[in-house]
């Protein structure tokens, strides 16, 4: 479901829910107009400052924009290598980050990033990157 702002019809915000046998089910808090939707469309992710085969320098970090215009950014998963990467995430900047660590992954190669992201509806989106570091 979404709120509709009364001023302008136009202006959507997520206010939650789910489809069950056949209803939309969902706890409102406040009175107000509301319009059933569905979301259909995958969260947006973006590198930032680098692109695929990119070099990293010393101190240098792995910045992607995340964003869902919609229900909003339910889940991600970043795999360096095949193994799990701790990424820290910045909501307030739609900003996921990644100082790369020689604990965990060997420096002076290639390694490969994959990133997968969904919203609060489970679209999914996907990117797969390689870096020198």
């Amino acid at each position: 479901m979404f709120t509709l702002d009364e001023e302008d019809m136009k202006s959507l915000s997520y206010a939650g829910g789910s489809w069950n046998n056949g209803f939309i089910e969902g706890q409102l808090r406040e009175l107000g107009i509301y319009a059933a939707g569905i979301d259909t469309i995958a969260p947006s992710v973006k590198p930032l400052r680098f692109q695929d085969g990119a070099t990293l320098k010393a101190g240098e970090e792995l910045l992607i924009r995340i964003d869902d215009e919609f229900s909003g950014i339910g889940d991600y998963r970043a795999l360096i290598d095949g193994n799990w990467a701790l990424f820290e995430w910045d909501p307030k900047n739609s900003l996921l980050s990644y100082k790369p660590d020689p604990d965990y992954i060997s420096q002076g190669q290639l390694h490969n990033l994959e990133l997968t992201v969904k919203d609060k509806r489970d679209n999914e989106s996907k990117i797969n990157l390689s870096f020198y570091w």
